[in-house]
């Protein structure tokens, strides 16, 4: 868990960490654009987040119940969405995304992550 596949790549335990963290980013975006939120949202740093996320000590079992909340959450939220929700849309780091898109990222971004885990850190 504490390995990095090459210098100043994140270890497996940052890896879980920042997807745990881009759930909730996500959640956060998709429910608030998805309650018609019209404020542009910032965007997220994934490598200052990282760095100052305190993954790298967190035990392994803390970061899988992270997970765990994290898309429980992300899944209570676009399972609870009403249809006209998926249709509207907000900025967030710039960039007008749909409600649909962010669900569909969701998914898309953990199997990257999971591909990388496996195929550059044998894990999974």
């Amino acid at each position: 868990m504490d390995h990095a596949y090459a210098p100043g790549k994140w270890t497996a335990r940052e890896v879980l960490g920042h997807v745990v963290d881009t759930h909730v980013i996500l959640s956060f975006r998709i429910l608030s654009f998805g309650r018609g939120e019209i404020q542009p949202l910032p965007g997220a740093d994934e490598g200052l987040w990282t760095r100052l996320s305190g993954h790298s000590w967190l035990p392994k079992s803390e970061l899988i119940r992270g997970y765990r909340s994290a898309a429980g959450l992300s899944a209570w939220i676009t399972e609870t969405l009403p249809q006209a929700a998926l249709e509207r849309s907000g900025v967030a780091n710039g960039v007008l995304l749909t409600v649909r898109e962010l669900i569909a990222y969701l998914p898309a971004h953990e199997r990257h992550h999971r591909r990388i885990l496996r195929e550059l850190y044998g894990i999974g």
